[in-house]
């Protein structure tokens, strides 16, 4: 599902806020996806100016949040779009740090916010798939090996992997827990594959699972098929996923270890 598709004019999870930039006013859209994550674009007049994905997450007694992913077109960067985005969520109350891949660009933006080079900035918690960073002996580390032993990267995009036709992104905390960012399938019988591969991994390893659940249109045995929340919850359910508070849509599984 590419990003654009989750901004419909008739949402009503879609917040509207007017960000100034250099030359003028832009429209932030923004949308909750749960856990603390957020999707956003930004439109001028007539088009779409840029795109991306913010993260918050808790540490050390703070609320710090980063933007996991940002591309603004070419011809609209060094407006202050970018920064008008970080000081909105900042407004938040976030404190903004760096993400984990922090690319060439992203560096000297932040240099220039005077928080890249510092020793004492909060790292985020959220690492990708196919990062580094984690402890060799962390769970999550392990599953993380395994899985990407077993999968195929994506070409067009390598934080994602792929079972078959299935497509699944995963992110991991350094509590070693994985979380469901995205799965997708145009197959019958990928998702379930994708998904047995997934809690296998995590019983072995010992990981803790977690995912949002998000009603939407889902490609299925060549036809377009509306997935409802109430569906996708007995789709996740039948691999012991379940709500911790039935008042929002997050969902977790922990590790089956007595076959251990």
């Amino acid at each position: 599902m590419k990003l654009s598709d989750l901004f419909e004019s008739n949402d009503s999870n879609i917040k509207i806020v007017p960000l100034k930039i250099k030359n003028g006013w832009v429209n932030l859209h923004i949308r909750n996806m749960g856990r603390d994550r957020w999707s956003f674009q930004v439109y001028g007049k007539t088009q779409q100016l840029a795109f991306g994905e913010f993260q918050g997450f808790y540490q050390n007694g703070q609320n710090l949040g980063s933007v996991q992913e940002i591309v603004v077109v070419e011809k609209f960067r060094r407006l202050g779009i970018a920064t008008a985005i970080y000081d909105y969520f900042g407004s938040l109350g976030y404190r903004v740090v760096p993400s984990d891949d922090v690319k060439p660009d992203g560096q000297a933006f932040w240099k220039s916010r005077k928080l890249f080079e510092d020793d004492d900035a909060p790292k985020p918690l959220l690492i990708r798939l196919g990062s580094y960073s984690i402890p060799e002996n962390a769970p999550s580390k392990k599953f993380m090996s395994e899985f990407e032993s077993l999968t195929e990267k994506l070409f067009l995009n390598p934080r994602k992997r792929s079972l078959g036709s299935c497509i699944v992104e995963l992110k991991v905390t350094r509590f070693s827990e994985v979380h469901l960012a995205d799965i997708q399938s145009s197959r019958a019988g990928d998702g379930t594959a994708m998904m047995n591969l997934i809690c296998d991994l995590a019983d072995k390893y010992g990981v803790k699972l977690t995912g949002h659940v998000q009603g939407r249109e889902a490609f299925s045995s060549d036809t377009w098929k509306q997935r409802s929340d109430e569906w996708l919850l007995k789709w996740y359910a039948r691999w012991g996923f379940y709500q911790e508070d039935p008042d929002d849509m997050d969902i977790v599984r922990w590790p089956d270890t007595s076959q251990g």
